[in-house]
């Protein structure tokens, strides 16, 4: 028999696939064990209707059933790459056969990273069919997990480069997704400027009630701005907050330059912090309140009475740029709790202001040298031990906290 009628033949013939999975055609069962397993495993055992012994024989569908399946060893590329072949040529057995591994596959928490991505790229034609659907939807939800708290991601370095390397497909659907988190409702002007007139009618718009007294007498600055309009996101898990673990070495140095009266104030700043994009630093001054009537030689010699202080700094602003922020800076003691000292503050924030205004937290009382205001320190429950875990912390140590309430 030539090919052609070789393939006449074949086409022919029924494939008796509607024979393979019926049970009442055997009267007997075969069972199939793999002697090829290793001695450290189970033997593999199948339990096949013996019909199936007589279709694999007529049958190319029936023998390739009855043959283990291969898509176990097969990788998670390996898998979306059959997947995909399998719809772009109509084939729904193939389609049905792989499908069911690579779900569970992105069902597990170590599923590959592009994968994920990959599936969030497919056409929208393969959106509204199954797989595809609930395969895109478990891709969301991983997308979700790593991404999904913008300020978790502005935290890590490792996380700010997925974000920015993120096609372009799964980037749109990352922020158009209503379960993107940001801190504040604001979040998506972050990166805008506006004048400070500007910035108080955004206030307004974000008040509760506010869009909607607007809009009830139709305020003009609602067509001027659709955007501050917009849904507010969910909240982040990780709130705006600046822990500075200050040691107790670094405050000694500024410590002395007001106890040897070279200066009236000293102090020290520090590491950059990066909030919403937004680069600023904390600052700790140590300042005498009142040296008393005495000359500056005496002063020298005599108690001073010195007072901690906390400030905030906004850096990298353009030129024209105006942030208002609004700030809670606190001095913790060893419980955790906060100090009898609080600052809270909100001010507006432009490329030429100097800086946030020391608030003074802490009454060191008088003293006459660092031992005592160490030991001051200590009676008043501000000094924690060090942990590894602090930070650049090396030893004894100060706990500043900065929280950010608002930021526009």
């Amino acid at each position: 028999m030539d090919p052609p009628e070789r393939l006449s033949f074949s086409l022919l013939v029924p494939d008796y696939e509607e024979y393979y999975s019926q049970e009442t055609h055997s009267d007997v069962s075969i069972v199939i064990t793999d002697e090829e397993a290793s001695s450290e495993e189970a033997a593999v055992e199948r339990r096949l209707p013996g019909h199936i012994m007589v279709l694999v024989a007529f049958s190319k569908y029936c023998k390739a059933k009855a043959k283990p399946t291969i898509a176990n060893d097969l990788t998670q590329q390996q898998l979306l790459q059959v997947l995909l072949l399998a719809d772009r040529f109509e084939v729904p057995k193939v389609l049905a056969a792989v499908a069911a591994p690579l779900l569970h596959a992105m069902q597990s928490p170590d599923v590959d990273w592009d994968i994920v991505l990959q599936l969030l790229q497919l056409p929208s034609s393969c959106a509204c069919q199954e797989p595809f659907s609930a395969m895109q939807q478990l891709a969301m939800q991983r997308l979700q997990q790593q991404l999904g708290d913008l300020e978790e991601v502005w935290a890590s370095d490792t996380l700010q480069q997925q974000l920015v390397q993120l096609p372009h497909a799964a980037l749109l659907q990352l922020l158009q997704h209503k379960g993107t988190r940001t801190v504040m409702p604001q979040s998506s002007l972050v990166q805008q400027c506006f004048k400070l007139s500007e910035l108080a009618l955004l206030q307004t718009c974000c008040m509760p009630g506010g869009y909607a007294a607007l809009n009830a007498v139709k305020a003009p600055v609602l067509l001027a701005y659709p955007a501050w309009k917009a849904e507010q996101r969910p909240a982040s898990a990780k709130q705006p907050v600046i822990d500075w673990f200050l040691p107790l070495s670094t405050l000694e140095g500024a410590a002395m330059e007001v106890l040897s009266g070279k200066q009236t104030i000293a102090g020290c700043c520090s590491r950059g912090h990066i909030l919403q994009g937004q680069p600023m630093m904390l600052g700790l001054v140590i300042g005498v309140v009142d040296t008393g009537a005495v000359s500056p030689g005496e002063a020298d010699s005599r108690c001073k009475r010195l007072q901690l202080g906390v400030g905030l700094v906004l850096q990298d602003l353009l030129p024209n740029a105006v942030r208002v922020i609004s700030a809670k800076l606190t001095l913790l003691n060893v419980s955790g709790t906060e100090a009898e000292g609080v600052s809270c503050a909100s001010k507006p924030w432009s490329a030429d202001t100097d800086d946030w205004g020391v608030s003074m937290l802490v009454d060191m009382g008088q003293v006459s040298s660092w031992g005592a205001m160490q030991a001051e320190l200590q009676q008043e429950q501000l000094v924690h031990l060090h942990d590894a875990g602090r930070g650049d912390a090396t030893g004894p140590y100060l706990h500043i906290r900065c929280e950010v309430t608002e930021l526009l």
